[in-house]
């Protein structure tokens, strides 16, 4: 759990990494024999910073993460699915007064809405949202709750929503959905979750004995205007941040047998 927490604290393109990479250059530079060698790496960081930036590097960084599956438009594309399990991808919670609340990433919010889509499509019955609280000294609320909400402002009924509220992690929502599926209706069941999780996510599921339809959220909203293929924008830098995350995630879940099948 460490690893996992440290990961999602710091292998991320945030600010404060850019700086600290940054702040190596720096004093490199300050060396007698670094000055060149410290131009250089600033150089190629401010490239790589600036590639990660765009739809094209973000692009070239989803790549490999990206599942071919197509989205579920039918009950016949979903194998006669009565279920939908949507996995958050992050919220913000406050705390003003004793008065608590909180919205979802834009991650989360394309995810939530990408599931009240598949569950009006094939006409399903439930629909399990799950994520809890990652970190306790941040987050006030299961973002589970915060998901409900969502789904309910976007169509779904009320009494056909389940909550799982207890996860942390990946592997934590897979055994969580696991079990409760097994009290209501089982396989099979779509999965939504973003781009860079999908084959996180589905491996994580597999091996939790799970055989989940993909239905991946989209990157945008469907009113946005995407951005030119080489214009730096916030959202090109965000799904970078994730794809880098999930290279390092996928290596941990891998060393620990969380990708694999379930074992006879």
């Amino acid at each position: 759990m460490f690893l996992i927490d440290f990961a999602k604290q710091f292998l991320r393109l945030s600010a404060l990494m850019v700086l600290a990479l940054a702040t190596v250059g720096v004093l490199w530079s300050w060396r007698r024999d670094g000055f060149r060698r410290a131009r250089i790496y600033l150089t190629l960081l401010v490239v790589v910073c600036w590639a990660a930036a765009t739809p094209a590097g973000a692009s070239a960084l989803l790549w490999p993460l990206h599942d071919t599956a197509p989205r579920v438009q039918s009950r016949d594309m979903a194998a006669s699915a009565d279920t939908v399990v949507v996995l958050g991808g992050g919220a913000m919670t406050a705390n003003v007064g004793g008065r608590v609340a909180g919205s979802l990433s834009p991650e989360s919010l394309l995810r939530v809405l990408e599931g009240a889509r598949v569950f009006a499509a094939i006409g399903a019955h439930v629909l399990i949202v799950s994520g809890g609280i990652p970190y306790v000294d941040r987050q006030q609320l299961p973002e589970s709750a915060i998901l409900r909400d969502a789904a309910v402002r976007a169509g779904v009924p009320p009494s056909a929503i389940v909550e799982e509220s207890m996860s942390r992690t990946t592997r934590d929502q897979a055994l969580a959905v696991a079990a409760i599926l097994a009290r209501h209706r089982g396989d099979p069941f779509v999965l939504v979750t973003g781009v860079p999780h999908m084959r996180r996510a589905l491996a994580a599921f597999r091996s939790a004995g799970l055989q989940p339809i993909p239905s991946v959220a989209p990157l945008y909203s469907e009113q946005r205007v995407p951005p030119r293929w080489l214009q730096p924008n916030e959202a090109s830098l965000g799904h970078s941040d994730e794809a880098i995350y999930e290279y390092a995630a996928w290596t941990y879940y891998w060393t620990r047998g969380w990708t694999d099948g379930p074992r006879q």
